[in-house]
């Protein structure tokens, strides 16, 4: 599920921009390669009843563009972190469409600071 998100999300971020083309990867001459080192939801606010309010999602990612055609890594980042908090409540419903919802946001959120990470290189 994550996985999905993430790739989504960077395909969009690119998309977007229109700086580089999105391919298939036997098509590309670069490929954006990543792993999703850790992705954790701890509470962050109690209720007096000490029901869960709100969490926090953290992700930890690695990433490197490489050549295609040589495999040279020209872009490489380690241990990127990111956070995202959301509200729940007694809806499970409710919570897990904020839970959608702050994954998608942090997924967005990482993958533009990568896309200008990796425009600003080239």
């Amino acid at each position: 599920e994550a996985e999905k998100v993430f790739t989504h999300a960077f395909i969009n971020e690119f998309i977007k921009s229109r700086r580089l083309q999105i391919a298939r990867e036997h098509d590309a001459d670069l490929v954006l390669r990543g792993t999703i080192k850790k992705l954790v939801e701890d509470t962050i606010a109690y209720n007096r009843d000490d029901k869960a309010l709100e969490y926090r999602m953290d992700v930890v990612l690695d990433l490197q563009l490489e050549r295609r055609s040589t495999g040279e890594v020209l872009w490489k980042r380690k241990n990127m972190r990111h956070s995202e908090e959301f509200p729940v409540g007694d809806s499970i419903v409710l919570s897990e469409a904020a839970k959608r919802a702050a994954l998608e946001k942090l997924a967005a959120d990482l993958a533009e600071r990568i896309h200008d990470s990796i425009i600003q290189g080239f």
